[in-house]
Order: C-alpha cells, then sequence, then structure tokens
C-alpha cells in the first residue's frame, strides 16, 4: 500500500468519486431538497436523470468514495500518528477538519438509511439529510482547499524535476 502508484490510483479515485458525490449531493439538494419538488415525482428529470437516478450515482460513489478512504487513511496512519503524538494538532487543523467533517458526513448520510430500513421513511430521516446536506457544504469547502495545497505541492515537485 505504500507504493506511489497504489497511492496514486488511490488520490484519483478519491478525486473522482467525490466530484460525483458532490455534484450528485448539491444536485438533489437543489432539485429535491431545496426547490420543493416531490421525490415522488418520477417524471421530474435534472440533466436527464430522474431522482431515483440521481440517488443511485449519489449512493454508488459515496460507498466507492469511503471504501478509498479507508485505504488512503491506513495509507497515511503514520502522518496521524505523529500528529497526535508530537500534538501538532493546531499546525494541522485543517486536514483534521477535513477528516472530522468526512466523519461526520458518513454518519449523518449513513443513518438515514438505516433509520428507514428499521422504520420506514420518517421526520427524523429528513431532519438528519438536512444536517448532512449542511456538513457536506463544509467538507467540500475543506475538500477543495485540501486539494489546491496538494496540486500546488505537486507542481513544485513537477517544477523541481525540471530543473
Amino acid at each position: 500500500m505504500k507504493s506511489n502508484n497504489s497511492r496514486s490510483i488511490i488520490n484519483i479515485g478519491l478525486v473522482i468519486s467525490n466530484i460525483l458525490s458532490i455534484i450528485s449531493d448539491f444536485l438533489l439538494q437543489i432539485e429535491y431538497h431545496i426547490g420543493n419538488i416531490k421525490i415522488d415525482d418520477v417524471n421530474h428529470y435534472s440533466l436527464g436523470i430522474n431522482y431515483e437516478g440521481w440517488i443511485s450515482i449519489h449512493k454508488t460513489s459515496i460507498s466507492i468514495l469511503s471504501i478509498l478512504m479507508i485505504f488512503h487513511i491506513i495509507s497515511h496512519r503514520q502522518f496521524y500518528n505523529v500528529i497526535i503524538k508530537n500534538r501538532l494538532l493546531k499546525k494541522n487543523r485543517h486536514i483534521l477538519m477535513l477528516s472530522f467533517c468526512f466523519a461526520l458526513a458518513v454518519i449523518t448520510g449513513l443513518s438515514p438509511w438505516l433509520i428507514e430500513i428499521y422504520f420506514g421513511r420518517n421526520e427524523a430521516c429528513k431532519i438528519i439529510i438536512e444536517i448532512h446536506d449542511k456538513i457536506a457544504i463544509i467538507y467540500t469547502s475543506y475538500l477543495i482547499h485540501h486539494i489546491y495545497i496538494k496540486m500546488r505541492k505537486y507542481k513544485l515537485k513537477i517544477d523541481k524535476m525540471r530543473i
């Protein structure tokens, strides 16, 4: 898992699955939650896909994202251990907040599925989904910042290789 190739594949997979989950999440929020379109309206299509299609894209992309995140965290476990052991929490606040927001998004994303399976769709599901949507917005901003920082570092490495 420590090879650069496997890390690169995981990182590319994370970027693609994050993009798909963010696009589908925002589209679901705007078209179906905020837009007052009834979820049961099978005739309402957005970008050629109805609610069931978008929810399937979202669930598939976040399932892949979650699996890749496990491998990503495992490949960086030494980094997390150093942060905690050497009390570098303040210096690495951005990465810790990104990790925390991801964990909250997972918890608030899975909870409505479990509630719906065991108790049926109810008001608690809707409330948790709204919380999930807000956390996803915060997560997205931290993720964009994280990718920006990483891209700058990669660019500097490539520039040094050219010299």
